[in-house]
């Protein structure tokens, strides 16, 4: 996990946390999650940002396929 700090839409700093202690309810990671609200944009952002290994892990290689047939059959 990295510390943001900031927000990762608008680059303004980040405000009091909005939810604290949330739970991945898929079961993916065993990490409790904080999302704050960017101070700028209003934004609700993870903080810290999952890793590159969390992000990869909550988005099976199925999940590309199934969301690209969808969009292709949607258009």
């Amino acid at each position: 996990m990295s510390n943001v700090g900031r927000c990762v839409l608008c680059g303004d700093h980040l405000g009091p946390p909005l939810f604290k202690d949330v739970r991945d309810r898929l079961g993916i990671s065993d990490h409790l999650w904080m999302f704050r609200r960017c101070q700028a944009c209003g934004s609700g952002v993870l903080d810290p940002m999952p890793s590159q290994e969390e992000l990869l892990a909550a988005y099976p290689e199925y999940y590309y396929l199934t969301t690209m047939v969808l969009y292709d059959i949607l258009l």
